[in-house]
């Protein structure tokens, strides 16, 4: 009576003294009928699998059994079923490395029962390693929203699904050209002076410099554009 963390599958019985003979009607779980039998001196009570978490009540009425005048009641609470209690990445983290970890911890050890994870609605192999579930993966693309999903079943008495986000880092910024080109001659010496990257990109500190001296810099959007006074002709810069 009050046992916590009982299987769902468990065997409900009472065993008594001596062995046992009755008619067992009455008998109830939560208050629906169950189907009984004697096993010598045990009476075994029939069930579906109970529902995880659950609060279970077994009544076995006066006169169920031959020469024992009284009810019996006694109740228990099945064992919670498995869940997820970490995600790596988290969800909805952002900037996430393309090569990243991806795996989900439960908590209970795991048995895989079908290969049923997807990445963005396609499906990875994955390896159960005790209470943990590692999802391989190619590397990412940059700067993408990815969605994985554990569907109820994956997982030996998963009954729900497991979803979660995050979304890779941007791809590392790179040069694409500038303004006058390297080598170039005959430039206006009041010619703007700036480079292009490949996205876009924010001034940590202020360090460009021209012929050895710092100037001022400022950004737009993927440019950098150097500031300057009239450049000297027929000067190399």
């Amino acid at each position: 009576d009050e046992a916590i963390d009982v299987d769902p599958e468990s065997e409900v019985s009472i065993k008594f003294s001596l062995p046992v003979t009755g008619n067992l009607n009455g008998i109830t779980i939560n208050g629906e009928a169950a189907t009984a039998s004697v096993s010598d001196n045990s009476v075994i009570i029939e069930h579906d699998k109970f529902e995880f978490d659950k609060l279970y009540t077994v009544v076995v009425p006066k006169g169920a059994i031959d020469g024992y005048d009284e009810a019996i009641t006694w109740s228990f609470t099945t064992r919670k079923g498995i869940d997820v209690v970490n995600q790596t990445p988290k969800d909805g983290s952002k900037n996430v490395k393309i090569n990243a970890d991806i795996n989900a911890e439960f908590n209970f050890d795991i048995e895989i029962i079908a290969q049923n994870v997807t990445i963005n609605n396609t499906k990875v192999n994955t390896e159960a390693s005790g209470k943990r579930l590692i999802i391989s993966h190619e590397d990412f693309e940059y700067d993408t929203e990815y969605t994985i999903i554990i569907p109820k079943g994956t997982l030996k008495e998963l009954d729900k699904e497991i979803k979660w986000s995050f979304t890779t880092e941007l791809a590392p910024i790179q040069f694409v050209v500038t303004t006058p080109e390297d080598g170039a001659k005959d430039i206006d010496i009041e010619s703007e002076v700036s480079a292009e990257f490949s996205r876009e990109i924010t001034i940590i500190s202020q360090n460009v410099t021209i012929n050895g001296e710092k100037v001022q810099a400022f950004t737009n959007g993927s440019k950098l554009i150097v500031n300057h006074d009239k450049f000297i002709y027929n000067e190399n810069y």
